[in-house]
């Protein structure tokens, strides 16, 4: 059964690994993304497949397909949305979105 991946801040730039990384994998898949502007995160939806989208991190990890994280917001969120994340017992990784 394949992990389902929520992306938090799917409209940043290092994005590249939702289609690098989550799409191609046999044991992932993308559940769901986020982005606190709707039209981005719209965007991102329908790029990769229309999966649900949100503007806020809690809907996103209350879903029962979402089983793992990632956030690509700016390092001052990572704390919070990894105590959330660790809250729902799902694995949360998070990266800078500036190089």
């Amino acid at each position: 059964m394949a992990v389902g991946w929520g992306v938090i801040g799917a409209a940043a730039s290092p994005a590249s690994h939702i289609p690098e990384g989550i799409l191609p994998a046999r044991s992932a898949r993308l559940a769901t993304v986020m982005d606190v502007d709707p039209a981005l995160a719209k965007a991102a939806s329908e790029r990769f497949g229309d999966v649900p989208w949100f503007t806020e991190v809690e809907p996103l990890l209350a879903r029962d397909d979402v089983q793992a994280s990632t956030s690509l917001r700016p390092t001052i969120a990572h704390a919070p949305q990894a105590l959330a994340a660790s809250r729902r017992a799902s694995t949360c990784s998070s990266r800078s979105p500036w190089r």
